[in-house]
């Protein structure tokens, strides 16, 4: 009873606490407590649990995530087939669509599925057409407001001219108060590397954050990567680039930046170990009173550190 109490009320770690996980998994809830804390290989490593609707799911889309991909069809096929799975087949589809996206289209079928679901899942499995209906009839509709990645999605299926698309991705950042960037070349689409904000954001001034980035052969598109974060409105930062052994010109890149602007750091590892161990050497070296993560091939809009913290 103590468990369903914290169950009920999202403590999917204490519902866990109260019992070792040898007792735990034996109890109905368990899989979707396990399944709620990410934790997809306790999941599908469980056995002789009551396979209700909730357990359907959180099997389902942890043998996916495991890579257990007949495994995970099966109970698919079980959720579609039973009633009480119903209600869940929109989240289980939303769950499944980065490991099994036609899969998760399947269970979109005869349901009142949010149409930005539904269009990602089309074109990532190249139904474009009509996804792109999908997509141009919401926006009639008026859902742009609530679903504003369907600006994006008009544009992944177009693929026009670099200004619609530009306007397009200034709507989807104008849904969510973000103001609107521009394209460095005109010629080219939006990208990480081709856009920048119109106007310089106004500087704001906190406690010390520490943004880690880790590079491994990253190129000309660190150079970018840095010069979104040290150009952020948030001006107390330390950058701390771990680079993973590249063994190319990209360290050198990083060092430039570094004798430039004092808050960026560059760590070199002697060996490639991965980037999540990379991130980890940074983590030790970080002084800032919040840490966040940059990849080294993205663009980080101007106001996202001050918006995060």
């Amino acid at each position: 009873l103590h468990s369903r109490w914290h169950m009920s009320q999202g403590r999917f770690a204490h519902a866990m606490a109260v019992f070792p996980q040898r007792e735990a998994g034996g109890y109905s809830w368990a899989p979707w407590a396990y399944y709620r804390l990410g934790m997809y290989a306790t999941v599908a490593n469980l056995q002789d649990v009551r396979c209700d609707g909730h357990t359907a799911m959180a099997r389902a889309v942890s043998l996916a995530a495991c890579g257990h991909v007949a495994e995970a069809e099966a109970l698919v096929m079980v959720a579609r087939g039973r009633a009480d799975c119903r209600p869940l087949w929109v989240p289980m589809a939303n769950a499944l669509a980065p490991f099994m996206p036609q899969q998760a289209l399947d269970l979109l079928h005869n349901t009142n599925a949010p149409p930005a679901l539904l269009a990602a899942l089309m074109l990532r499995v190249g139904r474009v057409n009509e996804a792109l209906a999908v997509v141009d009839q919401a926006i009639a509709d008026g859902h742009a407001s609530k679903w504003p990645e369907l600006n994006l999605y008009q544009s992944n299926a177009l693929r026009d001219a670099p200004q619609a698309q530009l306007a397009r991705l200034n709507a989807f950042l104008q849904a969510l108060q973000v103001p609107p960037v521009v394209l460095r070349d005109p010629s080219l689409p939006p990208g990480p590397c081709n856009v920048q904000m119109a106007q310089p954001a106004a500087p704001v001034h906190g406690p010390l954050v520490s943004v880690l980035m880790t590079t491994f052969r990253t190129g000309k598109r660190a150079e970018v990567a840095i010069e979104s974060l040290l150009q952020q409105s948030y001006r107390n930062i330390e950058l701390i680039v771990v680079d993973d052994a590249s063994g190319d010109e990209t360290p050198d890149m990083v060092q430039a930046w570094a004798e430039r602007d004092h808050r960026v750091k560059l760590i070199r590892l002697l060996g490639n170990g991965g980037t999540y161990l990379a991130k980890s050497v940074g983590l030790q070296m970080a002084r800032g009173e919040f840490v966040t993560c940059h990849d080294s091939d993205d663009w980080s809009h101007p106001l996202k550190i001050e918006r995060q913290v």
